[in-house]
């Protein structure tokens, strides 16, 4: 059975767990919120644009896309600025003791990625097209606008597609003929992270342009489904719990869930709302739903089968 455990956000575009609590980065209201186990609500940061947001400890780190363009990490104490001047960044994820963070320029329309340690901050790959999200639990990976999974040297900056959607449907999606997903995550098992591709092990996982359940390395993809427009992924948000991939489509009205060896969706449970970001802990999962004129924003929780 579903519950509220928040009502009051305008447009959350980024969830995570931790052991304390859910940060919640609301874009529309430039608010990072956090949600403890017990208690209410607490605004923990007052941003720009809080868009992607990840765990780290007790507390977050989040993507800012206004005014410095910047990354922050927030939790009990003041918000710390980690990183500025990044020109829109967008998602963010950790791995070698540095942090990854996908920008998408000026003019939103090219992209590289920043690698953030404490000694440095510095490009690893320029010239991507609309990167989106990132994972960097072992090879770096990136997936761009027109859904192809990319592979980052970061000693060389050298860019390999690894995974690509049918050459006719990437023209069509870079060429602007059709608008391409938003999205990717990267998480381990059970462990909230980051838009559209998830990681599990030492396999990922993404939505193809036609809809199906994509992995790499390669696994038996998902069947299609009937007639899929890109357009209608855009945003599409993933998250994995055990043996399950959990799919939300931004704006759709609930979650898919699928096995991870690529069986057909399957209804999930009724988001009650526009869906706007998706998390799990790996006991229960998180969304939230986008604010209108008639009613705010809300957090959702839904236990997950044991």
């Amino acid at each position: 059975m579903s519950e509220i455990l928040f009502d009051g956000l305008t447009l959350a575009c980024g969830i995570c767990a931790t052991p304390a609590g859910l940060y919640i980065a609301d874009a529309g209201a430039g608010i990072v919120w956090r949600v403890p186990p017990s208690g209410s609500p607490q605004v923990v940061a007052e941003l720009g644009m809080p868009l992607r947001i990840v765990p780290d400890g007790d507390a977050a780190l989040v993507t800012n896309c206004e005014e410095e363009s910047s990354v922050w990490r927030v939790g009990a104490g003041p918000p710390q600025e980690i990183a500025s001047e990044l020109s829109f960044p967008v998602e963010i994820a950790r791995g070698g003791g540095a942090l990854y963070v996908t920008c998408l320029g000026e003019d939103r329309d090219g992209g590289f990625v920043q690698r953030i340690s404490p000694s440095e901050v510095r490009r690893v790959a320029n010239g991507l097209t609309g990167p989106t999200g990132i994972a960097a639990d072992g090879d770096l990976l990136v997936l761009d606008r027109a859904a192809r999974l990319l592979r980052i040297d970061e000693r060389t900056g050298a860019v390999s597609i690894v995974a690509s959607p049918e050459e006719s449907l990437v023209e069509e999606v870079l060429y602007g003929r059709k608008p391409p997903p938003r999205g990717l995550r990267s998480l381990g098992p059970g462990v909230p992270a980051t838009f559209g591709l998830a990681s599990s092990g030492a396999t990922v996982f993404w939505v193809g342009l036609d809809g199906s359940l994509r992995s790499f390395p390669p696994q038996q993809p998902s069947a299609p489904e009937q007639e899929t427009d890109p357009a209608s992924l855009r945003g599409t948000d993933i998250a994995i719990a055990g043996a399950h991939v959990y799919i939300a489509k931004r704006g759709g009205a609930h979650m898919e869930r699928r096995s991870q060896s690529g069986d057909s969706a399957a209804a999930f449970v009724d988001a009650d709302g526009a869906v706007q970001a998706i998390a799990t802990d790996g006991r229960r999962l998180f969304w939230t739903t986008a604010g209108s004129e008639d009613r705010p924003g809300r957090l959702y929780v839904h236990p997950l089968a044991r």
